[in-house]
């Protein structure tokens, strides 16, 4: 892939890193700033030219139907998986009519000076691997967190707690949070795993090390549910995506 898009794709990910503890919706103000951020990475390291101005409006087109249809709090994961394979699939559609994002000058400069300096060399010498190897990393934190909270809504079985006497739940927030946090850290490290070694009796080391913590909890047959579905979910994700990664390297 071309080190223009892969460097807009890192820039995507990073600014939708904000939903990652905004479960229930996100409010106007945010979706814009999202968009503002969008766009002022894209002014500071690429060429304004219709490309850019483009990408800008499509930036606050969409922060616009995200907030609508957030604000319905329906369908808030699918909204946001929607709104990423838009922006990812932009370039790609834009170059087809001829138009592409270009480097600044600015950036092409600072790009020769960090690449001759010793203490950046090892980075910017291979740019395009190391923005490769960092999208991947930033797929399996937030995106690949939409995608299991999706299985978990579609397989109902989501933590609950009750709210009432009356038999009313609600999600276990807390629960759902830890989850999120080990979620991550299980899926960089099957990451790394099949990148380095790709010794894959290590991921079953995590996973055993995983179901050793939360034993006693696994008596209860909808908490195992949602450790087991979250578990496979994840290692899917992780192993696809680390296994698209090597293969691109």
């Amino acid at each position: 892939m071309p080190t223009e898009y892969l460097l807009y794709l890192n820039f995507i990910l990073i600014s939708r890193l904000i939903y990652l503890r905004l479960d229930t919706g996100v409010s106007w103000p945010i979706y814009y700033l999202m968009a503002s951020a969008q766009a002022a990475v894209c002014l500071l390291f690429f060429s304004t030219n219709t490309m850019l101005w483009l990408a800008i409006g499509l930036f606050y087109g969409l922060a616009t139907l995200g907030w609508k249809v957030e604000s319905q709090q329906r369908w808030i994961a699918q909204i946001r998986l929607l709104l990423l394979l838009l922006l990812a699939a932009f370039p790609g559609l834009m170059h087809s009519l001829g138009y592409q994002f270009e480097f600044s000058d600015r950036l092409s400069q600072s790009h020769e000076y960090f690449s001759t300096n010793i203490l950046f060399h090892g980075f910017f010498s291979q740019l395009q691997n190391n923005l490769l190897l960092m999208l991947g990393g930033l797929l399996l934190i937030n995106e690949a967190n939409i995608l299991t909270r999706m299985v978990f809504t579609l397989a109902q079985r989501e933590p609950q707690q009750p709210t009432d006497d009356q038999g009313h739940t609600e999600p276990n927030k807390d629960e759902l949070n830890a989850g999120r946090i080990i979620g991550i850290l299980e899926r960089w490290l099957i990451y790394l795993v099949i990148l380095g070694s790709g010794g894959y009796e290590a991921i079953a080391f995590i996973l055993a090390a995983k179901g050793l913590i939360r034993f006693k909890n696994l008596d209860d047959q909808n908490f195992a549910e949602y450790v087991l579905i979250g578990t496979l979910t994840s290692v899917l994700i992780a192993s696809v995506t680390g296994a698209w990664v090597k293969l691109a390297l």
